[in-house]
């Protein structure tokens, strides 16, 4: 296959990948299918809940706050920090995700934005936290923390290799990340994905608590 032949198929991936054309064998993988919902709605509130709900979020209040605290922070620190030309600085990022993540069920700390924790149902190894935040105007962004899926690995691992062909490499280490755009319905969505492929040990005193974190935000085209 030649290279003008290899670069279409992996737009071709990534194309339907993040425009939820995902196959029947992924069709339940709760990664995945977040993507989709939170591109597929165009605004925070009651019918992205009950979106979230049903492919198995389930919301959270301030009982859940350490578990969920526990789960979100490693995958939020690595998504919503660098990129891939800048370093993560993770002396700052780690505290800066967990303070972030306090702050949602704290009522006394004061901040900006309106937010919605979730956990998974099905066993509580994932976190999500959606952000109505007034920087990013009529949009919002959707936080993951937690395991990978069939799709996203085989997307990320995809992408790796197209990197290691070019001859690119990632400015932090620890972490592979991929970022995206993805144009749907006069909707933009900027995914990073941020996937650890190296022990945390230096840097948070223990290995990261999941696999990977992603940073989607949804905003009008115009």
């Amino acid at each position: 296959m030649g290279r003008r032949c290899r670069r279409a198929t992996v737009l071709i991936a990534v194309c339907a990948f993040f425009a939820g054309t995902t196959t029947t064998a992924f069709a339940f993988d709760l990664p995945s299918q977040t993507i989709e919902v939170c591109q597929s709605v165009h605004k925070p509130g009651g019918k992205l809940t009950a979106k979230l709900q049903k492919i198995g979020w389930r919301a959270v209040n301030s009982s859940d706050a350490d578990a969920f605290s526990a789960v979100f922070t490693d995958g939020a620190a690595a998504a919503m920090s660098g990129d891939r030309t800048s370093p993560i600085d993770w002396a700052h990022a780690l505290p800066q995700a967990q303070k972030f993540a306090s702050s949602v069920f704290n009522a006394s700390m004061e901040h900006k934005f309106s937010a919605s924790a979730f956990l998974s149902s099905a066993s509580g190894q994932a976190a999500l936290l959606v952000i109505g935040d007034p920087s990013i105007k009529n949009g919002f962004r959707c936080v993951y923390s937690g395991p990978s899926d069939g799709d996203l690995r085989e997307l990320l691992a995809l992408m790796a290799r197209m990197e290691k062909h070019a001859g690119l490499k990632q400015a932090t280490p620890e972490v592979q990340i991929t970022v995206i755009d993805s144009v749907k319905a006069n909707h933009k969505a900027n995914i990073q994905v941020s996937r650890f492929i190296r022990p945390m040990n230096k840097h948070f005193g223990r290995d990261a608590r999941v696999e990977l974190g992603f940073s989607l935000i949804n905003a009008p085209t115009r």
